[in-house]
């Protein structure tokens, strides 16, 4: 991965929701969004990055394959996920 995409890690084990950073995301690799996604870095590590998203009612999100993700709904919704090849993971 490019140097310039690298995320500098956070230098402490806890941040706080109000200090963390703000990214409103209108193209995602050169492509326009229906609508822009608010993206919050909670926290990063040198291993991993983890974010909230705020999406709009019917946007969607796509995992490239082989890519290590995880969901977690805080309010209720309707999430559906495609896997391929179609394997049992749950």
């Amino acid at each position: 991965m490019p140097d310039d995409r690298r995320l500098p890690p956070y230098g402490a084990p806890f941040t706080a929701h109000r200090d963390t950073l703000v990214t409103r995301i209108t193209e995602v690799e050169g492509r326009k969004l229906s609508s822009p996604v608010e993206l919050r870095q909670l926290m990063v590590t040198p291993s991993m990055v983890l974010v909230e998203t705020r999406f709009a009612a019917g946007d969607c999100w796509y995992n490239a394959p082989g890519v290590t993700h995880h969901l977690e709904a805080i309010e209720p919704t309707t999430c559906v996920e495609i896997k391929n090849p179609p394997i049992k993971t749950w």
